[in-house]
């Protein structure tokens, strides 16, 4: 587990396309690469507009907190978009968003998610109260997303309790940019088993003729 910076990450993600969007509202993508991307969260790029909105949480102030947080850039993380929905998807990025909020420790949290061997890199949220996450998954479409984004639900439950934002699921689901020096990476995180991970659908019952009124 490492401070993070571009040679630190998985092998090829530093060097992975997704797609950056100015804030909220806006619908034209640019591309970018994960690792310019996490290394500018460490290093504070964005460290004065985090300072306002931590500050506004602190103060009480939700309302203002969720409107000066859609000012900020946001990325697709699991890929590069020509748009900013689903059928827009250029390339599957094989990353996966782990989105955790409400946390009583979200340090000890970040750092135990990057030690996990499927997340690649961890980090404090917009509000410095939740976590970020980057999970590897098989690159896929839009459905082959869901499938995997319900593996990962599972496995973060069963690991370590953890509940994954189910918004997630959507494979335009966007990520706000953070501030956080204590940005945490795992060189070593594997991709996640879909399969093994993936829940068993409950069965029907069915009742028999001897059974039925």
């Amino acid at each position: 587990m490492n401070e993070s910076n571009e040679s630190e990450l998985h092998p090829g993600i530093a060097e992975t396309e997704i797609s950056i969007f100015k804030n909220a509202k806006d619908t034209a993508p640019q591309p970018v690469k994960t690792g310019a991307i996490l290394n500018a969260i460490q290093t504070g790029r964005w460290a004065d507009q985090m300072a306002v909105l931590r500050e506004l949480l602190a103060s009480g102030d939700k309302d203002s907190y969720d409107d000066q947080k859609k000012t900020l850039p946001a990325v697709t993380l699991s890929g590069s978009f020509e748009k900013r929905n689903a059928g827009g998807l250029i390339q599957h990025s094989g990353l996966l968003q782990i989105d955790l909020d409400h946390l009583g420790k979200p340090a000890e949290v970040r750092d135990q998610l990057a030690a996990d061997p499927h997340v690649a890199a961890a980090l404090l949220s917009p509000s410095a109260q939740g976590v970020k996450g980057v999970m590897l998954m098989p690159p896929g479409d839009a459905e082959r997303h869901k499938h995997a984004f319900k593996a990962a639900v599972n496995y973060l439950q069963e690991t370590y309790g953890l509940e994954n934002d189910r918004a997630c699921k959507d494979v335009c689901r966007m990520m706000f940019v953070s501030h956080d020096h204590g940005l945490r990476t795992n060189p070593d995180a594997v991709v996640l088993d879909v399969k093994r991970w993936t829940p068993e659908e409950p069965q029907p019952s069915f009742v028999s003729s001897e059974e039925r009124p």
